[in-house]
């Protein structure tokens, strides 16, 4: 019996180290006989679907703030997590107890002996049990409403097991290349597995490669595709650092100079699509005013996604771990931060397309502060790239650290009280740091 939040993570992420005889049970099987030895928790309440390469975390947490304001209870789970497992099994906004999160890992343990010694489907992965912890979380906490994200591809995912009312794909770009192919056409075809027969989808997708894929899938699926920029209409009206004001439209519903607690005009795009998905689920009984819509937008909070958490220098935790969202990070910092000197602390998972992340920020860094983070991730340990390897793409001033927290200390030595430090390049490295700026802010204050 696990008494405590250590032992239960231990548990779990021992999972990563046994032999999950991943060719002979691919798919989504051995999901399946999990959630069938549990009673099938995810069937207990409705669900949001939400997919894509970049955006999709920020999306599922603006919709569950508007779901969450418009009075129902509501469940979200996203990942990889940034300093908690909790974080991926939220409910009304808030963390389980960790008793509760003690209590479900007791509760699935016999039912991941049961899928490998009598079901003979080997032993489910760390990711697979995390979900299936979330689906049971959200039947006992009795939510009315789930929007879930998926974890990296989309038919194969594990999330892909849930019937939704509403599905939502944000832009698709390349990331996860060793495992869903190495062009953007070959990851939109997994990524629209997720299109479920009849139910709606709100996609961000823009080339126009992926946006025939997107079409041929929902024709196939018998569902109504309405598409960012076409059925889904938005206009920047008022850019500012930390609020933005838009204009939104969508089946006949026009919502004037909505405020969103974000920066970058990419958040905008992503609001719009969980907006959109918000109305959409009035066609399923749910009562979804405008009041509602702009409370959350006004309110949100999106943690390591430009996130300021330090002043004098201005310090911005992102996590961009892919060229297109290094793209519109860099974006964002060059028109709030324009001729500011930016002081990059950096690390990245192996198997990340680093050269053209590099590149991207390159062009707006000052100084590199190359490192690594320590943190397990759903793939499993050490899987951060060495920070010399990082230090051969670029040619801009770059320092190396096997600590994070050296990284930044020396980031902040150096930085002047005009200067900006960004720490990005992964959801890891921001993780790691962000409990150890917390504490170091919480104490000063």
């Amino acid at each position: 019996m696990i008494d405590n939040y250590r032992g239960a993570m231990a548990y779990l992420e021992s999972l990563m180290e046994r032999d999950r005889d991943k060719d002979k049970h691919a798919g989504l099987a051995r999901m399946w006989a999990l959630l069938n030895a549990m009673g099938n928790p995810q069937e207990a309440y409705s669900t949001v679907h939400i997919g894509g390469t970049a955006g999709k975390g920020s999306t599922a947490m603006i919709l569950a703030a508007i779901l969450k304001n418009s009075g129902y209870k509501t469940g979200l789970h996203v990942s990889p997590h940034l300093e908690d497992a909790r974080e991926r099994m939220q409910v009304n906004g808030k963390f389980i107890p960790v008793e509760m999160f003690v209590e479900l890992v007791n509760y699935i343990m016999p039912f991941i002996e049961k899928v490998h010694d009598e079901l003979g489907y080997g032993w489910p992965s760390y990711f697979e049990a995390l979900i299936a912890l979330t689906f049971e979380c959200f039947k006992r906490e009795k939510v009315d409403v789930a929007v879930i994200e998926v974890g990296m591809g989309g038919e194969y995912d594990g999330t892909n097991v849930i019937s939704p009312l509403v599905t939502v794909l944000t832009n698709v770009g390349l990331d996860h290349t060793e495992y869903l192919g190495n062009t953007v056409e070959k990851i939109a075809r997994e990524k629209v597995g997720i299109f479920k027969q009849g139910i709606d989808v709100m996609s961000g997708v823009s080339k126009p490669s992926v946006v025939r894929i997107a079409k041929a899938k929902a024709k196939k699926s018998i569902c109504r595709l309405y598409l960012l920029d076409r059925e889904i209409k938005w206009k920047l009206v008022k850019y500012g650092n930390s609020t933005m004001i838009f204009d939104f439209q969508f089946d006949r519903e026009a919502l004037k100079h909505l405020a969103l607690s974000a920066s970058g005009e990419y958040q905008i795009r992503n609001a719009s699509l969980s907006v959109a998905a918000a109305l959409s689920l009035r066609k399923h009984n749910f009562k979804i005013s405008e009041s509602s819509i702009r409370r959350a937008l006004g309110n949100i909070h999106l943690p390591g996604r430009f996130e300021i958490v330090g002043r004098k220098p201005t310090v911005i935790l992102d996590g961009a771990h892919n060229p297109m969202k290094m793209e519109a990070l860099v974006s964002t910092l060059v028109h709030n931060y324009k001729n500011k000197k930016i002081k990059v602390v950096f690390a990245s998972k192996k198997g990340k397309n680093v050269g053209e992340m590099l590149s991207t920020i390159g062009k707006v860094a000052d100084t590199f502060y190359f490192t690594k983070f320590q943190a397990t991730t759903d793939f499993g340990k050490n899987m951060s790239h060495d920070p010399s390897e990082l230090q051969r793409h670029t040619k801009v001033r770059s320092l190396l650290f096997d600590n994070a927290s050296e990284a930044y200390r020396k980031a902040l030595e150096e930085a002047g009280k005009t200067d900006t430090i960004c720490v990005t390049g992964s959801l890891y490295l921001v993780g790691e740091l962000r409990s150890q700026i917390n504490r170091r802010r919480d104490a000063i204050f």
